[in-house]
């Protein structure tokens, strides 16, 4: 069985943005979805899209990667503004229909389980994960303490872990001479900010075989 990871997620506080406001929130985090395609070639199986005002949509080919794009949506938003985040629920599971242009018009297993979750999900809780028949039942835990351990970021923090959370990451002293400041401090914040620790777990995620088992 081939599976993908689909992440469905939704501004938080849309309602107290003014329409300038989300309209730059959402280019934002379209913005991230879009990086996501510089980190492999046909990684974004659709174009990401925003619908229903403020909820988006992104399809990963490759699922193991949901992890560290989840981050990066997260850590791109807050970067951009403190008072910026999204809530993201990710299904697992096997798609049967792609629409190339509008992720949303897309269909199977990982966008009715992604869905499902997001309506689920508390307003306090950041990330979740759905997967089929209980199947790696735990990354969704894991993806939890990722997102906990994000949640004390600064912006600053967040722009730095942003540069850092690429595949084929920049170097430190790459992503210092790009902001403008010492690598110390690049250090620094990314020591404080365990950042470390997250893309561990994202290199475990990463790892494991995902198109070996039965999804019955």
């Amino acid at each position: 069985m081939t599976v993908r990871s689909v992440l469905t997620g939704d501004l938080i506080r849309s309602t107290h943005l003014s329409d300038a406001g989300l309209n730059d929130a959402r280019q934002t985090a379209l913005s991230a979805a879009t990086q996501l395609s510089t980190w492999e070639k046909g990684l974004l199986g659709a174009q990401p899209e925003f619908f229903r005002g403020d909820s988006w949509q992104v399809l990963l080919m490759r699922p193991g990667f949901f992890l560290r794009a989840a981050i990066l949506m997260r850590a791109k938003l807050r970067s951009a503004n403190d008072a910026w985040d999204t809530r993201i629920a990710v299904g697992i599971g096997e798609v049967s229909r792609i629409d190339r242009n509008r992720t949303s018009l897309s269909s199977g297993e990982a966008f009715l389980l992604s869905g499902q979750a997001l309506d689920r999900m508390g307003v306090n809780t950041r990330l979740v994960v759905a997967t089929p028949n209980g199947l790696w039942r735990t990354l969704d835990p894991l993806a939890q303490m990722c997102s906990a351990i994000m949640d004390d970021w600064t912006s600053k923090q967040a722009e730095i872990a942003s540069l850092a959370l690429a595949p084929a990451p920049s170097m430190q002293s790459e992503i210092a001479e790009r902001l403008g400041i010492s690598q110390q401090a690049v250090s620094k914040a990314l020591s404080a900010a365990k950042v470390g620790a997250v893309l561990r777990a994202c290199s475990v995620v990463e790892g494991l075989s995902w198109n070996h088992v039965r999804l019955m």
